[in-house]
């Protein structure tokens, strides 16, 4: 059964107005939340494969992962992850040809794509992650098809975590 990780990237730093939004940092908090969210993948199965937007604040994020746990795979920076609606993100996973498959990018589009993939889902944490998808949270999503035919409600959330579960 496919498994699809959906990671926020971790918060951000607002504090140079001049830098553009793609070039924004993490914030200290965010650097802890990244390490502790790296931590926690150490107890779980890792993804095969990692696709991460091109932000800075992504790719910090990736970074801390991996400095936490070393072996997970190298990211592959996917540019049309920054900015993703549901649609475009949809679409991209559908290209998936591995067994777990992680994305790490932004908001809004990644809480649409794991609201919309797990609608008529009751999994852990199902109620607390449509309520808010906050920074550096992690949904653990589960389905029974190939990724080229995922779609709206064909799949179930396993779990939804966030550094504060922690």
């Amino acid at each position: 059964m496919p498994e699809l990780y959906l990671l926020r990237h971790a918060k951000s730093d607002w504090g140079d107005h001049r830098l553009a939004d793609i070039d924004r940092p993490l914030s200290p908090r965010g650097v802890k939340a990244a390490a502790q969210m790296g931590a926690f993948l150490q107890d779980i199965a890792p993804p095969d494969l990692i696709w991460a937007s091109n932000a800075v604040r992504v790719q910090q994020t990736v970074s801390g992962l991996r400095k936490a746990f070393p072996e997970l795979p190298a990211p592959v920076t996917v540019p049309s992850i920054y900015g993703a609606s549901y649609a475009g993100l949809l679409d991209l996973v559908r290209q998936a040809r591995c067994d777990r498959l992680m994305l790490v990018g932004h908001n809004p589009g990644m809480e649409e794509l794991a609201t919309r993939l797990t609608r008529g889902s009751n999994g852990p944490g199902r109620s607390v992650m449509v309520r808010k998808y906050p920074t550096a949270a992690l949904a653990e999503i589960l389905f029974d098809c190939q990724w080229s035919e995922l779609d709206t409600g064909m799949a179930e959330l396993k779990r939804f975590t966030r550094p504060k579960d922690l």
